[in-house]
């Protein structure tokens, strides 16, 4: 989504909002001008988390598919990495993981479907090798 520095004025970039208090409402317009990609993910994730009290299969896809354009390079690092990963936190800490995983798998497996589906298309698609 975005990083934690402080939001930019569009027209002056040297003018930066430390918080969202400081931001006025045409503030608020221009900054979903000049960032639509970030407005449709936070849009995004908001009705993925009302669909899942309604529709939780729905919503759980459409937070895990967010999920997955957001992170997909994180996420094809660790698969790549696999194997040093697990010999750098140990096996115990590595087991826990997974463990910890298959249980929010079972919880939420859609979510893991929407994040897999988007960072197979990110891979395959749009970035072959997305920057790893």
């Amino acid at each position: 989504m975005s990083s934690n520095k402080p939001l930019q004025d569009p027209r002056n970039p040297k003018k930066k909002f430390e918080s969202f208090e400081d931001l006025k409402k045409q503030d608020l317009i221009d900054y979903a001008k000049t960032h639509p990609r970030e407005l449709i993910a936070y849009a995004a994730m908001i009705l993925g988390i009302i669909l899942m009290f309604i529709l939780p299969l729905s919503g759980q896809l459409l937070i895990g598919f967010v999920f997955g354009i957001y992170f997909a390079q994180e996420v094809v690092s660790l698969m790549k990495g696999f194997s040093a990963f697990i010999e750098e936190q140990g096996i115990v800490r590595t087991l826990v993981l997974g463990a910890t995983a298959l249980g929010f798998f079972i919880c939420a497996p859609w979510m893991f479907i929407g994040a897999a589906t988007a960072v197979a298309i990110k891979y395959l698609v749009a970035d072959r090798d997305l920057g790893v």
